[in-house]
This record gives structure tokens, sequence and C-alpha cells, in this order.
């Protein structure tokens, strides 16, 4: 996966913008269906990257007791 800036995406549309309809609207669309991603230290990156499952079920456990300390509701 990579990543790119807000920045660094309006950029790509700018020099999009500039060009014959035909020849970018593909790339234009994939620009425009990305994602934004968390911060790299979330929970749900830290699972995608983590391909151990102790490692996982660690990261998991981590994050509810940090979510129970901080008194956030766990639903489910």
């Amino acid at each position: 996966m990579y990543k790119i800036s807000e920045e660094q995406r309006k950029q790509l549309l700018q020099y999009f913008w500039a060009k014959p309809y035909g020849e970018v609207a593909s790339h234009i669309g994939m620009l425009a269906a990305l994602v934004k991603v968390e911060d790299s230290n979330s929970t749900v990156t830290k699972l995608s990257e983590t391909k151990d499952k102790l490692n996982r079920e660690t990261i998991v456990s981590n994050k509810l007791q940090q979510d129970h300390v901080n008194g956030n509701k766990i639903d489910g």
C-alpha cells in the first residue's frame, strides 16, 4: 500500500484537469475513489499490517483495555 498526502493528491488532480478528458478520466476516477487512511498508529492499520495471529490478538486486547480505561463503550 502506498500513501499520498492531500497536497500530492491536489497536485495530481490539477495536472489531470489540464489534460484532455479522454486521456485522464480513469485516473481522476481512481484518485476520487481513494479513501482517507487513518493514522499509522491506528488499530486498523496495525491489524492489517500484522500477519501473526498472536500479535493481532495482542493488538486487539491492548485496544480493548485502553478503551476500557478511557471509558469508551464497546458495542458488540
